[in-house]
């Protein structure tokens, strides 16, 4: 992610939604090589808010909830 053009992973449009104040950079969503969203989780309230960039299939919104589901209880695992 360190190269200047990342147009081949990441449309123009969302690169201040990934690349953060500071330079952080967002947790993204891969689907074949290219950023489709963000994630972000919240210890506070221990929420797991999912930024999607586009519309998605039936198939693809599913795959995300599984694995965001899977992530969140990972995370609270070892609290």
């Amino acid at each position: 992610m360190g190269h200047k053009d990342k147009t081949h992973f990441l449309d123009e449009k969302y690169k201040k939604k990934v690349f953060l104040p500071l330079a952080d950079v967002a947790p993204v969503i891969l689907q074949n090589g290219r950023v489709i969203g963000t994630w972000n989780y919240k210890f506070k309230d221990n929420s797991l808010t999912i930024s999607k960039f586009y519309k998605l299939d039936k198939e693809t919104n599913e795959k995300i909830e599984y694995k965001a589901s899977k992530l969140k209880q990972f995370i609270e695992t070892d609290e």
